[in-house]
């Protein structure tokens, strides 16, 4: 407390001596803090990038010494317990009697970003309100962004912040000027101090990787699928790196095709782009054709029926299919309708099917023919057919009893010549054939 009562004494002394002074400058002091308010105080997003890559020379002190600034601060590992929060080094700018400024003109171009941290380290107390600032202002523009400020008035006698991480992004091509001032309230004694450190290169590129998803399953590369495919990008940049800046958002191949591809890109802060590409994709949406063909719809007992199955996928090609030729005497598959059905399945998963009718019918000349086809004997077969011509016309004069008495007549000569002219099976056939007349 004597400390502080002799210190204050001290303050008060000098203001007696040099009153006018202290006041205009105290009246300055507040003038540029009335212009700092109305500046552009920029909060973007903490992310970082490289500060040398806007033309910033020995941007984080690296080189042990304050080479390619000017004004007034000192390089250092380590201040009251701060340490660099990037590298090794920072610089720290004590205030003067009034301010003191440590500072940098550099070129630019719009859009890229400068990345530093900063700390206010009171070194005096209330109501000497001691105060710090960095600043980046437009070369000639009279256009200031304040990046960092704090005073003994945020953070209390003998207070400080901690390291506090901002950003700035260059608005428009052209050269800018960044400072770091500190500035000691009202008199010379006990200065208090700005760190300043700015973010070093990041030359080093983001890791993008792509996968894919369909009907919301994974999908791999190279299997066929016969829904859309999503491909999904991540990106992450290296530890301690810019941070990520922009990424492809998500892809959807909704054609059918084989071999396609989509690359995505990412690019970090810094401007370091890396890219993937997820190929091998292989969509389907095609069900395979099922067709068949030379069905003549109707055949009669005596005729050949050949029906042709085809089936066929132009794109991921056929996995499985029921598909089958018929062929064969019509009498074989008895008489009345038939109908004959098939499925095939390509290797997207797609699946197609066919069917086709035909119709097998007997009359008394279609039987007369297959009985000539079978018999050995023409003359059997020659007394056979007149009995199916009699029955014929025997029907048409609507003679149903005469009919059936010579139908009859056909049976017993079939039975008779079962194992001589005609095999059992013929017989049989010829048998229930007659039967359906």
């Amino acid at each position: 407390m004597q400390g502080l009562a002799q210190e204050a004494r001290s303050k008060g002394a000098l203001m007696g001596i040099h009153g006018k002074s202290r006041r205009f400058g105290r009246l300055r002091s507040l003038g540029v803090v009335v212009t700092l308010a109305a500046a552009t105080v920029v909060a973007l997003p903490a992310v970082a990038s490289a500060s040398d890559a806007v033309g910033l020379t020995n941007p984080g002190f690296e080189t042990g010494n304050t080479s390619g600034w000017s004004g007034s601060g000192f390089v250092t590992t380590e201040y009251q317990g701060y340490t660099a929060p990037d590298g090794n080094y920072f610089a720290t700018v004590m205030a003067g009697c009034a301010t003191n400024t440590l500072a940098q003109t550099f070129t630019a171009r719009a859009g890229q970003t400068l990345t530093g941290w900063s700390f206010f380290k009171a070194n005096d107390y209330l109501p000497y309100n001691d105060s710090g600032a960095v600043r980046l202002s437009i070369a000639g523009g009279g256009t200031t962004a304040t990046v960092f400020s704090s005073s003994i008035g945020q953070v209390g006698s003998y207070g400080g912040t901690p390291w506090q991480r901002w950003t700035y992004t260059v608005p428009a091509d052209g050269q800018y000027t960044i400072s770091a001032s500190s500035t000691n309230s009202w008199d010379c004694a006990n200065p208090s101090a700005v760190g300043l450190d700015l973010a070093a290169a990041d030359t080093t590129a983001p890791v993008i990787t792509a996968s894919a998803t369909s009907d919301g399953q994974p999908y791999t590369s190279g299997t066929w699928t016969n829904h859309d495919v999503s491909v999904h990008f991540d990106c992450a940049d290296n530890a301690g790196g810019s941070g990520v800046g922009s990424l492809t958002p998500d892809q959807t191949v909704t054609n059918q095709g084989d071999g396609q591809a989509v690359t995505g890109t990412c690019t970090d802060n810094a401007g370091n782009t890396a890219s993937a590409t997820f190929s091998g994709i292989r969509i389907d949406k095609t069900t395979p054709a099922v067709t068949y063909s030379d069905n003549a719809d109707s055949y009669s007992v005596d005729q050949q029926i050949a029906i042709s199955c085809t089936a066929s996928d132009a794109l991921s090609g056929l996995a499985s299919t029921t598909c089958a030729d018929t062929a064969g005497p019509a009498y074989t598959f008895g008489l009345g309708a038939h109908t004959l059905s098939a499925q095939a399945s390509d290797n997207a998963g797609n699946q197609g099917s066919a069917s086709t009718t035909f119709n097998v019918q007997v009359s008394h000349d279609s039987l007369c023919t297959l009985t000539s086809q079978f018999s050995t004997s023409p003359g059997v077969a020659s007394g056979l057919c007149a009995k199916l011509a009699a029955a014929s016309q025997a029907a048409a004069r609507g003679q149903d009893q005469a009919k059936q008495n010579i139908l009859a007549a056909f049976d017993h000569q079939l039975a008779a010549q079962a194992g001589k002219a005609l095999t059992s099976y013929q017989a049989d056939v010829l048998t229930r054939l007659g039967a359906a007349l």
